[in-house]
């Protein structure tokens, strides 16, 4: 997924072009931010940026450790769909 170079937007997704790839799956509830990068296809940091801002759920462990929802990484997929 492209980021517009203005905001943390997802740019225009072309037909018939996946936004993953759709052979990985999530098992766990919470994942780590290299996991979530590597499942949608962007970078570590912009996963970050997106829990920071609100549009993925996460959850701090400890000073460096962060985990993020399976779940809502889903449901922004969901809606990028739309």
């Amino acid at each position: 997924m492209r980021l517009s170079a203005r905001c943390a937007t997802p740019a225009k997704i072309r037909p018939g072009r996946s936004l993953v790839n759709r052979s990985q799956q999530l098992t766990a509830d919470w994942v780590t931010p290299q996991e979530a990068a590597d499942y949608l296809g962007v970078s570590k940091q912009t996963v970050r940026a997106w829990c920071k801002r609100g549009r993925l759920v996460s959850s701090k462990l400890g000073y460096r450790t962060l985990r993020i929802s399976a779940a809502s990484i889903e449901k922004m997929l969901e809606a990028a769909k739309q």
